[in-house]
Order: structure tokens, then C-alpha cells, then sequence
């Protein structure tokens, strides 16, 4: 049974979604590994991917570019991509409840 590709407005937190799009492409691709996706994205290294992944690193404005890029998203997932990262790494309660109401409008809309 191979893993569905996943769908960005299925999800409330960035890294599951960067997550869910590892796993899918592992299941595709036998040989797709973190080495891969970090160079296919062109960031520094893959340690940097990695602590994304496990939260111990915020993705910059420039990864998020490479990363939509990567995912090939369409304008209305690209869209999305950019709230969910903005409510992922708010830094105040304030912040996340505001970015929290227009990521749940955009994921009603979609």
C-alpha cells in the first residue's frame, strides 16, 4: 500500500507537513533520502534539514522560498504554506490566535 502525497490544507503545523512529504516521497522514490531533498533545496547542509525537521530550527524566509519551490506548489498551496509556517514559529499567544483564524479561513476555502 504506498502513502497518499500529502495535502497541505490537511494540516495545522509545518514540520508535520514537511514530515508527511518526506515519507511520501521515501515511498516513491526507494532512493530519496535527507542528503537528497537537502541538496535538491540547495540548503548548506543536511544537519540544517534535519533540525528543522526534529523543530530545533526555524525555517528562514529564504528556505521557505527553495521549499515551496521544491514542493511545487500551486499559488493557493503557496499561499497556505505561508500562513501555516507564520502560525508555526509565532512567538506570542496574541500572534498565533490571530495567524490561527486566517489559516482556518484559508484551509475552509481550499
Amino acid at each position: 500500500m504506498s502513502i497518499q502525497k500529502p495535502q497541505i490544507s490537511d494540516f495545522l503545523d509545518i514540520v508535520d507537513f514537511l514530515k508527511a512529504n518526506f515519507d511520501w516521497r521515501k515511498s516513491i522514490q526507494i532512493h530519496f533520502s535527507y542528503n537528497v531533498w537537502q541538496q535538491e533545496l540547495g540548503i548548506g547542509s543536511r544537519t540544517l534539514l534535519r533540525l528543522i525537521l526534529t523543530r530545533k530550527r526555524r525555517i528562514s524566509p529564504k528556505t521557505a522560498v527553495v521549499m515551496k519551490s521544491n514542493l511545487q506548489l500551486s499559488m493557493k498551496d503557496a499561499h497556505y504554506f505561508d500562513l501555516l509556517l507564520s502560525f508555526s514559529q509565532a512567538r506570542t499567544q496574541q500572534e498565533r490566535k490571530s495567524l490561527g483564524e486566517n489559516l482556518l479561513r484559508a484551509q475552509r476555502s481550499m
